[in-house]
């Protein structure tokens, strides 16, 4: 859809930029966009696509760089913050009905490793297990 070409836009922006604060901006745009087309009413939905897994991923990417890059600059609160936005993002799409596909678990790595990068090993793990739990194995 139009809306998965904009999400990455701005995660190809938060990817590609040096900049910690440019790219922590470009990851939130992608945030809002995706959390707009969430809160999209129902009538509306004719109108505006629902996110998919995919979307999902684009946000979450944005948002896994936005922290690595923040960390990497030695600002780690701002790193937190973004991961921890990633795990919201994470949350969220748990609470949709969507399949679980590729994009679902990349969902998990990327989250998974953003808690990695911050040495968190703990909200690692937990976002591990849940991972497994929704993919059965």
């Amino acid at each position: 859809t139009i809306y998965d070409s904009t999400l990455n836009a701005w995660a190809k922006a938060a990817k590609e930029t040096t900049d910690a604060r440019s790219c922590l901006a470009s990851a939130q745009k992608a945030e809002e966009l995706l959390c707009n087309l969430l809160g999209k009413d129902r009538e509306e939905s004719g109108a505006f696509p629902q996110p998919n897994e995919y979307s999902f991923l684009m946000a979450i990417n944005a948002l896994a760089n936005a922290a690595s890059k923040c960390v990497s600059a030695g600002n780690v609160s701002d790193g937190q913050i973004a991961a921890e936005r990633a795990e919201g993002l994470l949350e969220n799409l748990r609470q949709q009905p969507l399949r679980t596909s590729k994009s679902t678990i990349a969902c998990y790595g990327a989250v998974i490793r953003t808690w990695a990068s911050l040495h968190n090993a703990e909200r690692a793990h937990n976002v591990l297990e849940d991972m497994v739990k929704i993919s059965g194995a």
